[in-house]
């Protein structure tokens, strides 16, 4: 991907804080969440390596904000799902 942020950078939608609040990443030693975030859509469709998913997998048990992010787009992905069954 190009446009991957560098390590420590954060801009993919839903991590940054809202304007006056704590980073909740701040400070936290569980991985890099802009790599994660940025795999997240390979995560859901399955097309990383098992080292890969385990990884990110472990990562989202110990980010609450990623795995927020995740659960979020999981259940976007189940609605548009069902929409289009309709």
């Amino acid at each position: 991907m190009d446009d991957v942020p560098e390590p420590g950078q954060r801009h993919e939608a839903g991590c940054e804080p809202p304007a006056g609040q704590a980073d909740p990443h701040e400070g936290h030693d569980h991985g890099d969440c802009g790599e994660a975030l940025a795999e997240l859509y390979t995560f859901l469709d399955g097309e990383l390596t098992d080292q890969r998913r385990i990884q990110i997998a472990h990562h989202l048990d110990d980010c609450s904000p990623c795995l927020e992010v995740y659960d979020f787009e999981a259940e976007l992905r189940m609605v548009i799902r069902q929409r289009c069954r309709e």
